[in-house]
């Protein structure tokens, strides 16, 4: 699939940018911690794969969210609204 070897060319020269940049950074890097080549990630709520991305589960629970009858539920969903309004704001301004 050529565009499978695409993809991972281009991942490779990114990872290659990223790693150039942080030895001129002088970045120290948990080699435990560091992850490179996963099949997917999570960035910015956002599910992302080879083959494109989509909402990750954190998302899809907003857009399922029933409607708030009381004052409880209405505090409950602004809780986890908070935790996805620099993603909602990212969205718009990236959307605009």
């Amino acid at each position: 699939n050529s565009g499978m070897r695409h993809f991972i060319w281009e991942h490779a020269m990114d990872l290659d940018r990223v790693l150039h940049h942080l030895v001129h950074a002088g970045v120290v890097v948990s080699m435990k911690k560091l992850q490179l080549c996963q099949l997917e990630i999570i960035v910015l709520w956002r599910k992302c794969t080879y083959e494109g991305q989509e909402p990750d589960v954190t998302m899809k629970e907003v857009l399922k969210w029933p409607e708030c009858w009381n004052v409880s539920e209405v505090r409950e969903f602004l809780g986890m609204a908070r935790t996805v309004q620099s993603w909602i704001r990212w969205q718009i301004h990236w959307r605009g």
